[in-house]
């Protein structure tokens, strides 16, 4: 029996377009969220798909309410 996982990812161009707005760095977002900048890097470029807390944490500290501004979510089935 297949199953359906959630994969959720980051949208990279809303993310660049708010540290954009609050003239930060995607160093400081790293930074601020207990994340090195290589783990940063593989969220953006979709090589891995953040935890529930720390889609948390990246909402707060970017002042993003609406979590489909930033997130995508997928299904992928999963073979047995």
């Amino acid at each position: 029996m297949r199953r359906r996982r959630v994969v959720v990812t980051l949208k990279p161009e809303p993310l660049w377009e708010r540290l954009a707005f609050l003239g930060r760095s995607q160093n400081w977002l790293a930074r601020e969220a207990g994340i090195s900048r290589g783990y940063l890097s593989m969220l953006v470029n979709g090589r891995r798909s953040p935890s529930g807390e720390l889609r948390r944490r990246l909402q707060r500290i970017l002042e993003m309410e609406d979590f489909h501004e930033l997130f995508t979510i997928r299904f992928r089935r999963d073979d047995p």
